[in-house]
């Protein structure tokens, strides 16, 4: 069964989103931003306040922006043209499938930053970055929970 949703493992400062589906995306992640940090901010924020949120996503030269809406995802895309769509995957599955892309190279994603990182600070990025993956999951539960 092809996955709805992937983030590739970060090289040379880059990753891919890709939605698969009736409306299908690719957007290109950049090392210029703090990810996944920032995705976990917003997956917290959504899951503890219920509430929407966004983030925008920087592809060096283009944009998107992730906006996770009480029962949708809707993907606003900034290039050519702006365009909208809504694929079909919840809020709460794209937070499950973006929480186990993380995990699934953790190494690549605690260093997926401009600066070089010396290797006692990549075992504490590391760390701070499960850290959150586990609380994102301990919020997923709560709410599939009620």
């Amino acid at each position: 069964m092809e996955k709805k949703l992937e983030i590739t493992e970060p090289k040379h400062g880059w990753s891919k989103l890709i939605i698969r589906g009736q409306e299908p995306f690719e957007g290109q992640l950049s090392y210029i931003q703090n990810l996944p940090y920032d995705f976990l901010e917003i997956f917290k924020v959504y899951l503890e306040k219920n509430v929407s949120v966004a983030l925008e996503c920087d592809e060096e030269g283009s944009c998107f922006t992730i906006v996770l809406m009480h029962h949708e995802v809707r993907i606003i895309i900034d290039r050519e043209e702006s365009t909208v769509i809504t694929p079909d995957i919840s809020p709460v599955d794209f937070i499950f499938v973006c929480c186990s892309e993380f995990e699934k190279h953790i190494s690549e994603w605690a260093s997926f930053t401009c600066t070089e990182i010396r290797q006692d600070d990549l075992e504490k990025y590391k760390a701070n970055l499960q850290n959150s993956i586990n609380e994102i999951r301990r919020l997923l539960n709560i709410r599939l929970s009620c």
